[in-house]
């Protein structure tokens, strides 16, 4: 296998034409998915720092790429996260994150060095499971609108929300997985 970006983020939350969003078209079922995706997704330093500890001595470009992914699943946290405030003024992404963190703290994510899977192998395998799920469940949200609207425009597919841009090159890199940024900087750097 070559070293090299596999994929590149191509896409902002600026991107997304928020302002096209009918919440009135919003399934229940789907902005329950929807919410608890984002709290998930955002949580993305923690599985980071995990991993980290799991390929210690890992070639470098192995150790970025772990970040870079991680960077990529705060971004994709973030979009679920603005959906479903836009589609439930009741929820509240940075509170519901905060509970979520109270509540979900595996001693994994904590402390050790290896894999609670056994191996690196299996740590890899378990991800490819968890991804290919992740997009499954991406597609499924995807399919389940009508297509017509943004209804759905900021749930990420296998490569990103489905953007009115529709490209892919050139997105600015999302900031470091090692802090969470605020509401206001998330929302002022889109």
């Amino acid at each position: 296998m070559t070293d090299g970006v596999i994929y590149q983020a191509g896409w902002t939350l600026n991107d997304i034409a928020w302002a096209q969003f009918d919440p009135s078209k919003v399934n229940p079922a789907l902005l329950a998915a929807v919410k608890a995706a984002s709290l998930v997704e955002y949580n993305a330093p923690d599985y980071v720092a995990y991993l980290k500890r799991v390929y210690r001595g890992a070639p470098e470009s192995t150790i970025h790429a772990i970040e870079h992914w991680g960077d990529e699943e705060i971004q994709h946290g973030l979009a679920l996260g603005r959906w479903g405030e836009l589609a439930d003024p009741d929820f509240h992404f940075d509170s519901a994150f905060a509970r979520f963190r109270a509540l979900y703290r595996p001693s994994h994510f904590e402390s050790g060095d290896g894999s609670v899977r056994g191996s690196r192998r299996g740590e890899m395998i378990a991800r490819c499971v968890v991804e290919s799920g992740t997009s499954s469940l991406y597609s499924a949200m995807r399919d389940g609108t009508d297509g017509s609207s943004t209804e759905l425009s900021a749930a990420p597919s296998p490569v990103g929300p489905v953007a009115p841009s529709g490209g892919v090159e050139g997105a600015p890199p999302m900031a470091s997985s090692s802090r969470r940024r605020s509401r206001a900087e998330r929302r002022s750097a889109g």
